[in-house]
Formats: structure tokens, C-alpha cells, sequence
């Protein structure tokens, strides 16, 4: 069941955590429009307590009494000195840093500099978030037929175009639709 990866499994994973930053905004919007911001910050607390009881009661400790196992800094040597392994990580994190960077803009962008309403940016970031679920299913599909270094790189190439469109976006000062359209590609 886990080792195919279009697996029901796999599947049911990637969506529940894709749906969580799909609801957060609108959530946010809702805590931010009822009660005020600070609520936001009330709410991530209560669930942060609420997740860590559940936590600690529900996972048991893997880890038999007495057990040694390596060190995390000897696992972590071990995955620098491995070149294809280092190539794929660097990749990754560069297109990870880019999603980070459109999380932490978005609200700026969408709402103070191109005056979206409050009530109106959850649609505009759920729009990545949809981008994101769209592209990881045609990914998994893509996956069992394709070599996952051609798709890697394909998606490095849309990420790149979207990322040079973004950067004419600012440049030209574009419309609020050029930003989002070119947002939902680099994310995606």
C-alpha cells in the first residue's frame, strides 16, 4: 500500500496537507474579522496545546529501552557528502525558499500594496493552494510513467519562467491577476 506512490495512502496524505494552508487564511480572515487579529495568535496557541496532547498520547516511543541509534549529526554528514542526494536537496530547498517567500509576501502584496479586501485574500492564496493539489496530482500520474529527473527538471524550468515573470511583474507594475497568475505557476 505505502510503496506505490499513486496509493490511496499517499494520496490521502498530500491532500490533508495541502487543505490546511488552503483553510488557514480563511480562518484567519474569520478570527481577523470577528474578534481581531489577536484571536489568530489565541487559536494557534489552543490548537499547538490541542496537537501536542494528542501527540504525546496517541504516538508511542519507537525507540526500545536501552536502544542506541546514530547520530542525527552523523546521518546528516552522511546526506552532505552524498553529491546526487546534496543535488536534489539544493534543489529543493531553492524552490521551497521561493514558496516561503510568496507565503510570507502574499498578505503585503495582495492586500496592503494591490488593496485586495480582507475578505478577498483567502481566494487569492487558496488559488496557489489548488495550483499546488492540481500539479501534485498530475505529478503523481506523471511519475509512474516518466523518469523523476525529467520531471524534476521540467518543474524547475515552469518555476524559473514563472519566477522571471514576477520579476517583470514588479518591473512593469503589473496588474494584481498578472501577479497571482504567476504566482500559482512558480508554487504549483
Amino acid at each position: 500500500l505505502i510503496g506505490k506512490i499513486d496509493s490511496p495512502f499517499w494520496v490521502m496524505i498530500a491532500m490533508v496537507m495541502m487543505t490546511a494552508p488552503l483553510l488557514a487564511p480563511m480562518l484567519g480572515a474569520f478570527c481577523s474579522t470577528v474578534a481581531g487579529w489577536r484571536v489568530i495568535f489565541a487559536a494557534l496557541t489552543a490548537y499547538a496545546v490541542l496537537v501536542g496532547i494528542l501527540f504525546l498520547w496517541q504516538v508511542p516511543e519507537s525507540k526500545q529501552p536501552g536502544e542506541h541509534s546514530p547520530s542525527m549529526i552523523a546521518a546528516y554528514v552522511r546526506i552532505i557528502r552524498h553529491r546526487q542526494a546534496m543535488a536534489y536537496v539544493l534543489v529543493l530547498s531553492f524552490a521551497f525558499s521561493g514558496m516561503f517567500a510568496f507565503i510570507t509576501a502574499a498578505p503585503f502584496t495582495y492586500l496592503e500594496y494591490f488593496g485586495a479586501d480582507v475578505e478577498v485574500f483567502p481566494f487569492l492564496f487558496g488559488a496557489n493552494i489548488i495550483t499546488m493539489m492540481i500539479f501534485n496530482r498530475i505529478n503523481v500520474r506523471l511519475l509512474n510513467r516518466s523518469n523523476p529527473n525529467t520531471l524534476m527538471i521540467a518543474g524547475v524550468a515552469v518555476q524559473c519562467i514563472a519566477g522571471l515573470g514576477l520579476l517583470l511583474a514588479a518591473i512593469t507594475d503589473a496588474p494584481l491577476w498578472v501577479v497571482v497568475a504567476c504566482n500559482m505557476l512558480f508554487v504549483g
